[in-house]
């Protein structure tokens, strides 16, 4: 799922995963891109402060426009009333792609 990326964890590591933008809004047309916004719990060397990780975005020119926040960032933008951050909470069930409940 998360393409040219040097995370070889996120896929594992990602908690949620839900579509968002024109798919989730029920808006969608033959030029709508797909978009994505998720989160994930880091390995531990990030929370030690060895390597860093707030998001991940999709590469420029993808198909699919991904975003995915570290649970920590996710944390301090919904406490902003980040509007990204606000659809994922409240994301229709049936648009999740991912929810991995084994890291929670």
């Amino acid at each position: 799922m998360f393409e040219n990326t040097n995370l070889p964890w996120l896929d594992t590591h990602t908690i949620l995963l839900a579509y968002a933008g024109s798919t989730a809004y029920g808006t969608t047309t033959e030029d709508s891109d797909t978009d994505f916004r998720g989160i994930a719990i880091p390995p531990e060397q990030y929370y030690y402060g060895l390597e860093d990780f707030e998001s991940y975005h999709s590469p420029e020119g993808n198909e699919q426009d991904i975003v995915v926040y570290s649970l920590q960032k996710f944390a301090q933008l919904a406490i902003q009333n980040n509007p990204n951050i606000l659809e994922i909470l409240f994301t229709n069930p049936e648009h999740f792609k991912i929810i991995n409940q084994k890291l929670c």
